[in-house]
């Protein structure tokens, strides 16, 4: 059976969003707000304890590459779907290239939750200084 993935904020019970997260002892946790955001930090054991009593499998940040389950490189990835997904070296970049959906479900499936890509969100990177 897979993971059993965040469907409301611990702290309110609205819907979560990607834009809302905290990062904790490598797990990650969506909130409704910002305001739900900084509550968690208040007491972030209370909050993670109350989703694994829900039964839901808390997400994972990414730390290691789908290909070979190496440590990743933040400076490469793979920009998909909206999420951006790290890897190891730009060899299996271009081998998650071939087949993303196969790769990035594998972790997912595991509990990993993905980085959005920048285009969803304000990024740096190379980026700014040009108009769309």
């Amino acid at each position: 059976e897979g993971p059993k993935f965040q469907t409301t904020c611990p702290v309110k019970g609205g819907n979560p969003r990607r834009d809302f997260f905290a990062d904790q002892d490598g797990l990650r946790v969506y909130f409704c707000s910002a305001t739900c955001s900084q509550d968690f930090g208040k007491d972030t054991g209370k909050y993670i304890g109350k989703l694994k009593e829900q039964g839901v499998t808390v997400a994972k940040v990414q730390t290691t590459c789908p290909i070979t389950g190496n440590a990743i490189k933040k400076s490469t990835y793979v920009d998909i779907a909206g999420l951006r997904i790290y890897l190891c070296s730009t060899g299996c970049a271009d081998v998650f290239k071939k087949n993303p959906r196969k790769h990035a479900e594998k972790q997912m499936m595991e509990g990993v939750a993905f980085d959005s890509s920048p285009h969803d969100a304000h990024s740096a990177g190379g980026h700014e200084g040009h108009n769309h």
